[in-house]
Formats: C-alpha cells, structure tokens, sequence
C-alpha cells in the first residue's frame, strides 16, 4: 500500500513541474523570447530544474500545442493571424 501512495506522491510532483515549466515557458514567450536555448537558460536558472528536464517538457509541450493547433484548424478555428 505504501509503494501505490509514493507513486502517486510522485505523479503528482511531476505533473506539478510540468505544469510550473509550461507556464514559465509562456512568461518567457510573452516577454518576446524566442530562442529556445535562452528560454531554456532563463528557466534552468530560475527554477534550478536541470536541462534535460525543461527540454522534455518543452517537447511535450509544443507537440500538445501543435495539436490543439490542428484541431482548432479542423473546427474551423483560424490558426494564424490575418
């Protein structure tokens, strides 16, 4: 019983990180950042979360974007601007 309650102690952690790198990514776009490298930088700094873990994130997290790009476009959404 111990193990199932560490392990969704720890689901819960790592959703938390994420959630808190994806928002940190978008402060980072909105202040007009767009190299990735130092979006990465600033957020390594910031949080002190190493590297790869940002970048795993930021993965996640323009595949996520990409989709409900594709699905907004599907709908009839616009995808870029006029």
């Amino acid at each position: 019983m111990e193990l199932i309650q560490d392990s969704d102690k720890m689901q819960m952690i790592h959703a938390t990180q994420t959630s808190i790198v994806e928002q940190e990514i978008l402060n980072c776009i909105k202040l007009g950042m767009k190299d990735k490298s130092e979006i990465y930088d600033v957020i390594v700094e910031k949080l002190k979360i190493p590297r790869p873990t940002i970048r795993r994130v930021s993965r996640n997290f323009r595949i996520d974007l990409i989709e409900i790009i594709k699905i907004e476009g599907k709908l009839g959404g616009t995808t870029t601007a006029p």
